[in-house]
């Protein structure tokens, strides 16, 4: 048979998977295929994933079933900011009162197909922030440094060390991406950081960070503090993705987990696993200014982050297969092996 009739689906909007298990000869070994499909209904909008920039909302969903109630909160199932109690056969509610400081909400739609019948639920998931500065960086820490909000978020960095500034909240799963522009030394580090947490040391460095990063010479590596240990994902590398000198760099991370994806100028650079920090931090940006470089400028034109929902995890991490397998703390991976997480050359 070629076909079958499935009963009971949701229709939350709720991702389905399939998988179809086959085999090519009589008594041979079973093999498999994995689809994902979403199905219909649930909530329309605003979409799952996105951010909330108003303190009010309109949530609107699907009909099709016997009764609604909304619930919203700061976690998973909470209702802090919103409980509706039954809303009958209503698609929509007007929630209040919402943060609007990138911090993430938690919306839980529930339904019964049936009148009577069982309650039913979906999640879905809303956060994050689009930053254009233009002299406005209220949600932003100066942890080392000193910078500036104009036409760009900026500095001029500190000689021999790194400057940092992180977002005013904590995320674990995030697609996290900003354009940058480095004046000055060609071989020091300039970076996303993710997953930040812990003490910031007399370096510049969080005691926990990823830092994904290029050089004005068309390098990139990634990078992990835990404790304040160093550890090398992928050491300083070329890549004709980068644009080099003093050119605009758009760097992308995307974590999921303990996946990690690394993207530069819209191309994927590097991907790999590492549970050494799943818990979750700040994003934030960086850079390194050495001892002897002059006219030193680093610029952020943009910053944006959106958490994405479980739905779109799943989607996003079925269509990228991981390039690396496993984390590579050693140094042993390819690359310029004579610098460090500060500059691609010593």
């Amino acid at each position: 048979s070629t076909s079958v009739t499935a009963t009971g689906l949701p229709n939350s909007g709720s991702t389905v998977y399939v998988r179809l298990y086959y085999r090519m000869t009589a008594g041979g070994s079973w093999l498999y295929t994995d689809t994902l499909y979403k199905s219909s209904g649930g909530i329309t909008s605003p979409a799952s994933g996105s951010v909330l920039n108003s303190t009010s909302q309109v949530f609107q969903w699907a009909s099709g079933a016997a009764e609604y109630y909304l619930q919203v909160g700061s976690s998973a199932g909470g209702n802090d900011y919103y409980d509706s109690g039954s809303l009958g056969t209503s698609t929509s509610a007007t929630v209040t009162g919402l943060p609007t400081s990138g911090k993430v909400v938690y919306a839980r739609l529930w339904y019964r197909k049936t009148a009577g019948g069982a309650w039913i639920y979906a999640d879905y998931i809303y956060g994050g922030f689009n930053e254009p500065f233009k002299g406005l960086a209220s949600n932003w820490s100066q942890d080392f440094g000193v910078w500036n909000a104009q036409e760009y978020y900026s500095t001029v960095g500190t000689a021999g060390y790194s400057n940092t500034s992180t977002y005013n909240q904590t995320y674990t799963d995030v697609d996290y991406s900003a354009n940058l522009l480095r004046l000055g030394e060609n071989s020091s580090a300039n970076r996303l950081i993710i997953r930040a947490s812990g003490a910031v040391g007399s370096d510049g460095h969080y005691a926990n960070e990823y830092t994904f990063q290029y050089d004005r010479n068309g390098n990139f590596s990634v990078y992990k503090r835990v404790n304040g240990v160093p550890g090398i994902l992928q050491n300083w590398v070329s890549s004709s993705v980068v644009n080099k000198n003093s050119q605009w760099n758009t760097l992308r991370v995307v974590a999921i987990g303990n996946n990690l994806y690394f993207y530069i100028n819209g191309t994927r650079v590097w991907s790999g696993s590492d549970t050494s920090l799943a818990s979750g931090g700040r994003v934030g940006v960086g850079m390194y200014q050495d001892t002897t470089s002059a006219d030193n400028g680093f610029y952020v034109n943009w910053a944006n982050l959106v958490v994405p929902s479980a739905s779109q995890a799943a989607a996003f991490s079925s269509q990228e297969t991981l390039s690396v397998s496993n984390s590579q703390s050693s140094g042993a991976s390819s690359g310029l092996l004579n610098g460090n997480q500060d500059k691609s050359s010593l």
